[in-house]
């Protein structure tokens, strides 16, 4: 057979050329498909870029930041674009999904913008009837907004007999100070940050983050003395003499976990603070909190008897304090919706002596035993705004003061430190003679469980000015609240009627509620001394820092 005469599919002349057409063709689309998908890609970038430097214009000053955003957006991708600007709070929380970080709405802090355009098809435009397909992106940003704040004592004055005897029962030996002295250390402020450096010095701790050290098991006179250091090193001699008795006094027996009382927050893996919000405490309340948190006993025995109250003597305390709640520090630095302490749960025992008159001739001594049981006061960072100026900085701090129920009578024994089990409060037995006997007993809730905001500008920050939350339903003192619900029981020879006997209950009724304003000196001086108070709640600002915004998940 011939060659010309092979079957035709046997033929394989000129089938080269036939798939080198065909490779062509899909060469030739492939190319068309990667111009056009390249210009999308391309178009995407710069829509993101333009995306991204939006949020970074709206997040750094949400005021005209919705503007400031479209601007940007334009100037990077022409005017035929769209850009939508949502405000809203952010909060870094690894728990969540990125996409639920951002919530629109509250207090803005962050911004989200979305930016839309038209990127060109050059071959594709045949393929799918259109010159163009539509390009969205989106990127969110925040401005890191930090707020310090401690919840504390609301004194301006101590008295000295009170707060001696207070820092003597947690020091464990006697401290004798004078008014002044204290008044002293209430008036002195403390960089928190400068504590910490100098703690480490004074615990021989090089190159130790932060985190490390608040995790660390701490001398409470390591603490005193660094705080000393430090007060030394801003020229107060004087109180950094005072500080140094106390740290003496302590010994080097007491010890406490510091973060227990700090939280630095962002700041808290880091072995220096560069460029740190200016976070300053009180000296005063930063050596009571320190010696209370040191305290393992968790209850303290006062002797008020020279407290310098008027009115009253032969007084005696028995204060315990709870464990702090978890993860509740005294003084913390965070994100507003992430900042929240709380006090320690804490109980105080008095029992003073009291003469009242006999109506059968000369004076009735009395004892009367008073309880305060104090629930946790909370504070929380609801809000930081930033101005232009640290001057224009404000912050807006929640707080709900503590409730306090207060008895007069009488508890079991050992019971007051044990916070795990409520106490049960009985008659109190006031007097009793030779035919005599004379009971009480008396119990009263006082302060309020509302939410209320304190407002802090910038001039309130700068200088850590001290505001007050008082509890709508607390009216009058704590001791002359109870008195006026007291009930007195007398019996004369074993009977509870008669005149003898009336005669003796409205006696010591007017006895106690003549006592009731010096008692309130005395509850309300022992709680303040320890940081502690009923039906209010007092915040110190201790700094706010804004930050650059930066681009966030």
């Amino acid at each position: 057979m011939t060659r010309a005469e092979k079957p035709i599919v046997e033929d394989k002349r000129g089938s080269v050329a036939i798939v080198v057409a065909g490779a062509g063709a899909a060469l030739v689309a492939a190319a068309a498909a990667a111009v056009d998908l390249g210009s999308v890609h391309l178009v995407s970038r710069r829509v993101q870029g333009a995306a991204d430097l939006a949020a970074l214009a709206a997040a750094g000053d949400p005021a005209r930041g919705a503007e400031a955003a479209r601007r940007t957006a334009i100037a990077n991708i022409g005017k035929r674009s769209s850009v939508d600007v949502e405000f809203g709070a952010y909060t870094a929380d690894a728990r969540l999904r990125p996409a639920d970080r951002f919530r629109v709405g509250g207090e803005p802090d962050s911004a989200r913008v979305s930016v839309e355009t038209e990127a060109p098809l050059y071959f594709g435009a045949a393929i799918l009837g259109r010159q163009s397909v539509t390009v969205r992106r989106t990127a969110t940003a925040a401005q890191a907004r930090l707020g310090s704040f401690s919840l504390g004592t609301r004194l301006a004055a101590l008295r000295g007999g009170v707060a001696n005897a207070l820092l003597g029962a947690l020091t464990g030996s006697e401290v004798t100070l004078s008014v002044m002295d204290y008044n002293a250390l209430l008036q002195a402020d403390i960089s928190v940050f400068e504590f910490m450096d100098a703690l480490r010095t004074e615990m021989n701790l090089t190159a130790v983050s932060y985190d490390t050290l608040l995790a660390s098991d701490v001398k409470a006179a390591d603490a005193l003395k660094a705080a000393a250091a430090v007060l030394a090193a801003a020229e107060r001699t004087s109180e950094a003499r005072t500080l140094s008795r106390i740290a003496v006094a302590t010994g080097d027996q007491k010890k406490l976990r510091l973060g227990k009382l700090i939280d630095l927050g962002p700041y808290q893996p880091r072995d220096k603070a560069a460029h740190p919000v200016d976070v300053s405490v009180g000296a005063y309340d930063l050596a009571s909190a320190v010696l209370t948190a040191a305290n393992a006993n968790r209850q303290i025995e006062l002797d008020l008897s020279n407290a310098g109250v008027p009115g009253l003597a032969d007084v005696k305390a028995w204060l315990a304090v709870g464990e702090p709640p978890a993860q509740a520090a005294w003084l913390t630095i965070g994100r507003a919706g992430e900042a929240q302490i709380r006090t320690a749960q804490a109980r105080l025992m008095l029992e003073t002596s009291l003469l009242s008159a006999n109506p059968a001739g000369g004076l009735l001594p009395l004892k009367v035993p008073l309880v305060v049981e104090l629930a946790s006061a909370e504070a929380r960072l609801s809000a930081v705004r930033c101005g232009r100026s640290p001057s224009n900085h404000s912050m807006t701090v929640q707080v709900r003061p503590s409730v306090a129920t207060v008895s007069l009578g009488d508890i079991d024994d050992g019971a007051l430190p044990n916070f795990r089990r409520s106490l049960n409060v009985d008659y109190a037995t006031l007097a009793q003679l030779p035919g005599l006997k004379v009971r009480a007993r008396a119990k009263v809730k006082l302060g309020g469980e509302q939410w209320r905001d304190l407002v802090f500008s910038g001039a309130d920050i700068e200088q850590h000015r001290l505001k007050r939350v008082s509890s709508n339903s607390f009216v009058g003192g704590v001791a002359s609240n109870l008195m006026r619900d007291v009930h007195v029981d007398a019996t004369v020879a074993g009977l509870g009627l008669g005149g003898a006997a009336s005669l003796v209950t409205r006696t010591v009724g007017a006895t106690l509620a003549a006592a009731a304003p010096p008692l309130d000196a005395l509850i309300e001086g022992t709680l303040a001394t320890a940081g502690l108070s009923i039906g209010e709640a007092d915040v110190r600002p201790a700094g706010v820092r804004c930050m650059s915004a930066a681009l966030v998940g």
